[in-house]
């Protein structure tokens, strides 16, 4: 497997923020077998409210879409 992925976090005003994420990888037998023109990627963004003031876990609202299409994730906590 090879895979890459990234996110970028912001505040936006008091305990709202927001994110935007992207990721692309392949999976494959061996080293030998992996293939760029057969990477699956991922991209999305969401919204994150922190439930409590001083303490860093968020409410999250994600929306994602990849080669098979999308997904609206709702969560406590980080994804990574």
């Amino acid at each position: 497997m090879i895979a890459t992925q990234g996110e970028y976090r912001q505040r936006i005003a008091g305990q709202w923020g927001f994110v935007v994420f992207a990721g692309i990888g392949e999976v494959a037998r061996s080293p030998g077998d992996l293939r760029a023109d057969d990477l699956l990627w991922s991209a999305g963004a969401g919204l994150r409210y922190q439930l409590a003031k001083g303490h860093p876990v968020n409410l999250r609202l994600d929306l994602a879409c990849g080669k098979d299409g999308g997904a609206l994730y709702i969560g406590v906590g980080e994804a990574f």
